[in-house]
């Protein structure tokens, strides 16, 4: 369980990590491979493996999702503390793209 984890270069989540805490987690590059439930801060680069769940609050600067991973919550685009372009994401299509 991780409740607090700030780290400055990489945070690897392993394939049998899971985390359902309601904790921040914050580094600069995030690779999952396991699953992870909390608010997730990725400075630079989120990398979701085909085996990684991400869900909650989420915020990356690059985002990138192998086949099989999968990503579930708010998402913002990370900047540092000036604004954020939110979206929601879920299987359902916006009223715009109707």
């Amino acid at each position: 369980m991780i409740k607090n984890f700030i780290m400055r270069r990489l945070l690897a989540i392993g394939r049998n990590f899971e985390s359902t805490s309601n904790g921040l987690v914050i580094a600069d590059n995030i690779q999952v491979r396991g699953e992870i439930q909390q608010t997730v801060e990725a400075r630079m680069t989120l990398a979701i493996k085909s085996t990684g769940k991400v869900k909650g609050q989420i915020a990356y600067q690059s985002l990138e999702i192998e086949s099989g991973g999968t990503i579930d919550g708010k998402v913002d685009k990370y900047a540092a503390k000036k604004d954020n372009a939110s979206a929601e994401v879920n299987d359902k299509p916006s009223s715009s793209q109707k």
